[in-house]
């Protein structure tokens, strides 16, 4: 689809994506990004992309991802601000395990959630669209799976994911 039809699923899905994006910037005090600002950062991405549409459930999943990657690069962003610039000042000591989860950190979260797609992408799969708003109903048409499988997926997935974000070994 062109440009044009990326700017018409936008305007017939705004409410969601809104919702989405409300979702996912939580009640935060420190987050500066309000949702409608997001929502339009991802107009900007999408127009950028000649990209076609499946239906629907395909665009908003996309713009939900790309809600995620927008702000998984502002914490990197802010966090890279506050880091020192002199590493000779950094005692051994102090440097913490890399593997060692950070409470409420998206960019900790995406990169465990990479890990995952290596392992099982299909359950991977799954996460993202649960991530993204979709229903349980909606992920088990778009991926073809029972809602039984969608729920012994999620749990499955949702247990590796809590076991590598709180026990990095």
């Amino acid at each position: 689809m062109t440009e044009k039809n990326t700017s018409q699923m936008i305007e017939l899905h705004y409410p969601a994506l809104r919702r989405i994006a409300q979702a996912k910037l939580g009640d935060s005090p420190s987050q500066t990004l309000q949702a409608t600002g997001l929502v339009h950062e991802v107009f900007v991405r999408l127009l950028g992309k000649p990209t076609f549409w499946n239906d629907a459930q395909h665009f908003i999943g996309v713009a939900a991802i790309s809600m995620s990657r927008i702000l998984v690069e502002r914490n990197r962003r802010r966090s890279a601000k506050k880091r020192k610039h002199r590493l000779d000042e950094i005692e051994v000591d102090q440097i913490q395990d890399f593997r060692t989860p950070v409470e409420n950190d998206s960019s900790s979260f995406n990169e465990v959630l990479e890990l995952y797609k290596q392992c099982d992408a299909r359950k991977a799969e799954l996460v993202s669209l649960r991530l993204s708003g979709m229903s349980e109903l909606e992920i088990c048409s778009r991926l073809g799976i029972s809602r039984a499988t969608a729920s012994r997926w999620w749990l499955s997935a949702r247990t590796w994911l809590y076991s590598r974000m709180s026990d990095p070994e």
